[in-house]
């Protein structure tokens, strides 16, 4: 009278078995291979440890790009407005400094002169090469309102150039000024070989033998420059920026100025003694002019 299951057969039990079990895999590979939002695949929490590190990264690339964009413009600007060659904007040396960092390491200085058309503006040399003519308006691409007024305020204790001197006067005065810029531009201190590089130093240090020696000119104006020594070697400090006393001017060109083949005052020849072969005082002729006549046959009245 009990009632016995009746039994189910092999091959209708098989399959109810491998869905269990292949549904069952299948939720458990669902819970391994999906973790929990913010969280790696090993468990690290990434809006905490790569998150700040990666805006960290980003920041430092806008960062020296931006200072980039600023060295290569006032690198640009030294030329007095004209065309510059690309290759030359490589002897700054600002620019030569961040050039030597990871992130321009690899690059070209007119690739990164193409990053920034709201600056710089390339044209073709005709020789296969290219110059860099500054944007209007370079200045407000790069800097804020605040950041200019800045630089303002920091450059209005600078000294006026002189664009076209016109004398060995102020052609001292220019050189004087000119390398008072390029300390401030290197933060107040500079190798003499630095300042040797500057282009505004090497085009006003034409034409004055007192600068020959770019050192020797420096000391004479101890109330602008003094003598340090850095990791590089003896350096050059700027000690102030005053260029009112033009008086180791005055005392450079009162002396004699050795050139080899004599001296000069100043700009003035020095004197030179009368010659001696012939005299036209009333006294007559002189020994030499004796001697010539004797050797001829002729003697004096």
């Amino acid at each position: 009278d009990d009632p016995t299951p009746e039994p189910i057969p092999i091959m209708e039990a098989m399959p109810l078995a491998m869905t269990t079990s292949s549904s069952s895999s299948k939720k458990k590979k669902t819970k391994t291979t999906q973790p929990p939002p913010g969280m790696n695949k090993r468990g690290a929490f990434m809006d905490l440890v790569w998150t700040p590190v990666l805006a960290i990264v980003r920041e430092r690339e806008e960062r020296l790009e931006k200072e980039m964009a600023r060295a290569l413009l006032h690198a640009t600007e030294q030329y007095k407005g004209a065309e510059v060659a690309v290759s030359k904007l490589g002897f700054d040396c600002r620019v030569t400094r961040l050039k030597k960092d990871n992130k321009f390491k690899n690059e070209k200085l007119i690739d990164i002169l193409q990053r920034h058309p709201d600056v710089f503006s390339l044209v073709a040399d005709g020789a296969g090469g290219f110059n860099v003519v500054v944007q209007p308006g370079a200045m407000g691409a790069l800097y804020s309102a605040e950041e200019l007024e800045e630089k303002q305020h920091a450059e209005a204790m600078l000294p006026t150039k002189i664009d076209a001197p016109y004398n060995l006067r102020e052609r001292m005065q220019a050189l004087r000024i000119e390398v008072i810029h390029a300390l401030h531009h290197r933060g107040g201190r500079a190798t003499v070989q630095e300042l040797g590089q500057e282009p505004g130093v090497q085009l006003n240090k034409q034409n004055i033998h007192q600068a020959k020696k770019l050192q020797d000119f420096l000391r004479m104006f101890p109330m602008n420059f003094g003598s340090i020594f850095s990791d590089q070697g003896p350096a050059v400090q700027l000690v102030d920026y005053s260029v009112e006393d033009r008086s180791p001017i005055e005392n450079a060109l009162a002396q004699p100025v050795d050139f080899g083949k004599g001296a000069r005052y100043g700009s003035r020849p020095a004197p030179r003694a009368p010659p001696r072969f012939y005299d036209r005082s009333s006294r007559g002729a002189t020994p030499a002019a004796d001697y010539y006549l004797g050797s001829r046959g002729f003697s004096r009245p």
